[in-house]
């Protein structure tokens, strides 16, 4: 730790690397880091809150929340601050979700429901 008259200097030393950064700068960058994290949780909470939409009382839905949870869990490492490419696996995890969308049954019952309730019923037509 240095201190002068313009400000408060930090040496780092990494792997015999002496670096001489400004309080400013830490300022700055862990400012930085915050909103990365934060926005990296944001989209991680949206893509679960859209997967579950889709998948309720599966057991897809409780292994994609375990997934999702670590890979949040991953980015919030130090590490991954700097590299956040584990958070790119939610966006496929996203497009199989929504590429395997499972057939609404509210949308398939009505064209059975008028089958079923014709006078003209034959068994032919519903296979």
């Amino acid at each position: 730790l240095i201190s002068s008259s313009t400000g408060i200097w930090f040496v780092l030393s990494h792997s015999r690397l002496l670096l001489i950064v400004s309080s400013q700068r830490i300022k700055s960058t862990l400012r930085r880091l915050l909103s990365i994290s934060t926005c990296i949780f944001w989209m991680m909470d949206s893509v679960v809150l859209q997967v579950f939409t889709l998948y309720s009382r599966t057991i897809l839905t409780f292994i994609l929340e375990i997934l999702i949870l670590i890979l949040v869990d991953s980015c919030f490492e130090f590490q991954m601050f700097f590299n956040c490419k584990y958070a790119a696996f939610a966006l496929p995890i996203r497009a199989f979700t929504s590429a395997s969308d499972p057939p609404c049954s509210s949308m398939m019952l009505p064209r059975y429901v008028k089958l079923f309730t014709s006078s003209k019923f034959s068994p032919s037509s519903v296979i």
